[in-house]
Formats: structure tokens, C-alpha cells, sequence
């Protein structure tokens, strides 16, 4: 009698292991399967980035291209005293314009000095994310070559937020674009 017993309680014993075990591989497993979700939304901010960015450049582009196709208005900004400073599309893809106040081109931040804080009221057509065309000390007044990076970016994050999705670096491209000097 005592022999049947003691089997029984190893029984038992073995199945609470078995369950154990199983338990500790369904953590395992579910830790892997968050990480796999967070991995793919990450990437897929990151491919919006990429395509807005891609975007503005192509409305850099038609603006550039307006620009030394006009010859009354000034539609890119002039290369002198703008190096360094980022300027607000209006996000319509079809007729891009940079925005103006009046005839002065609206300089929507400094992102290179100040951060992106400054730069994330200016949206894309996606409200969540900003989009700005800062241009660089590379630009050539002589050749009227325009040297700029479209800076792409989650505009719920600020400057120093590295948690969840703010981890999502901004997004420079850069674009090189002939432009008449007026």
C-alpha cells in the first residue's frame, strides 16, 4: 500500500514540473512575440518617415523647378542668410509651396542648433509626424546650387524622449536642387 503511494505523489509532482516548465516557455514565447510586434511597428514608422521625406523631396523639387520657371515671384528661398535655417512646406503635395508671411519665407526652426523642438508644429499631411527643408552651408551662391536635407520626425516626441516610439531616430534626406537667384 505504502508503495502505491508514494508513486501516485510522483505523479503529481512530475505533472506540477511539467506545468512548470510549459508555463516558463509560454513567457519565453510571449516575450519573443511582443518584441517581434514592437519590431514591425517600428519599422513601419520608419518606412512612413522614409516615404515623407521622399515626398517632400519631390515638392522641393517642383518648388525649385517653379521657382527658376518664374520670372516675377520668388518661391525658394534665397541661398543668402538662410544657411542653417529649416523652412515650413505647405503640404500640398500637387501645388507644394514653401510657406510665407507676406513676401518672407516663414523660418520654421534651426533644427541643426536648437533641436527638433522648435520643428514639430510644422506637420505633414500625416498630423504625427513633422516635416521641414533646412538648408545647408553647402549651397553655392554662384552656381545657385541649393544644398538641403528634408528633416522627417515623430512630432509627439520632444528633444530628449527616447521611450517607446520616440526611440525612432529623425529622418534627414538630403536633396540637391539648381535654383535661380532673384
Amino acid at each position: 500500500m505504502l508503495h502505491q503511494r508514494t508513486y501516485k505523489s510522483l505523479g503529481f509532482v512530475e505533472a506540477l514540473i511539467a506545468i512548470m516548465v510549459a508555463g516558463v516557455a509560454s513567457v519565453v514565447l510571449l516575450g519573443i512575440a511582443a518584441s517581434t510586434v514592437e519590431q514591425v511597428l517600428q519599422n513601419e514608422l520608419n518606412d512612413k518617415l522614409t516615404e515623407t521625406a521622399v515626398e517632400g523631396g519631390v515638392m522641393i523639387k517642383k518648388i525649385a523647378e517653379n521657382n527658376n520657371n518664374s520670372t516675377t515671384e520668388t518661391l525658394f528661398p534665397p541661398i543668402t542668410g538662410n544657411t542653417g535655417k529649416c523652412f515650413a512646406l505647405n503640404n500640398n503635395v500637387n501645388a507644394p509651396a514653401f510657406q510665407k508671411n507676406g513676401d518672407v519665407f516663414v523660418n520654421a526652426c534651426n533644427y541643426d542648433s536648437q533641436g527638433k523642438d522648435g520643428c514639430t508644429d510644422y506637420k505633414s499631411q500625416d498630423s504625427s509626424i513633422f516635416r521641414v527643408y533646412c538648408m545647408t552651408s553647402d549651397s553655392d551662391i554662384n552656381t545657385g546650387t541649393t544644398v538641403g536635407k528634408i528633416i522627417v520626425g515623430l512630432s509627439a516626441c520632444k528633444q530628449n524622449d527616447t521611450s517607446g516610439k520616440c526611440s525612432i531616430a529623425d529622418y534627414p534626406y538630403y536633396i540637391v536642387v539648381k535654383t535661380t537667384q532673384k
